[in-house]
């Protein structure tokens, strides 16, 4: 039972969130809509649920308390440095453009998750700027900033 406790209280937060998430008001107009003020929240909950109910499943073995501490110091050194790559972007954005930025931001951090295989670290920033072009200028007509380096504004 202890190990189930954890998927337990988060279904009872689930509940008590998709309970909370159906009390949004929607206006009359957007009631019928595929997306309204309570579409976010309810996936939320139904993702909150999964999880929960992921964590009650039997099954998971008994790890060491030394290795459970090395890796979960491991795990909390990566998540700073996603946030550094965060914050890097958000200064690399205005002077190299969105499509670099971002491209730079993904190989930052895989290299921060310790990809090192080459073909992953060059195609995948590569691919999903193509992505982005093509989702957001292309086919959504946004603009991209191209950046000030580009555009000769610097």
């Amino acid at each position: 039972m202890r190990s189930r406790l954890p998927g337990l209280v988060l279904v009872f937060i689930a509940v008590i969130y998709g309970q909370q998430a159906l009390q949004i008001p929607v206006l009359p107009a957007d009631a019928q809509e595929a997306m309204n003020a309570r579409t976010l929240p309810m996936v939320l909950t139904g993702v909150l649920l999964l999880i929960s109910l992921a964590l009650m499943l039997p099954g998971r073995r008994h790890v060491s308390l030394a290795t459970t501490l090395t890796t979960q110091a491991r795990h909390w050194w990566q998540a700073l440095g996603l946030l550094g790559v965060c914050v890097l972007f958000a200064f690399t954005i205005d002077p190299l453009g969105v499509l670099v930025s971002s491209a730079l931001a993904i190989l930052a951090g895989l290299l921060v998750l310790a990809v090192r295989r080459r073909v992953v670290l060059v195609f995948v920033p590569l691919l999903v700027g193509a992505f982005l072009w093509l989702l957001l200028s292309a086919m959504l007509g946004l603009y991209l900033h191209p950046g000030d380096v580009w555009a000769g504004h610097a």
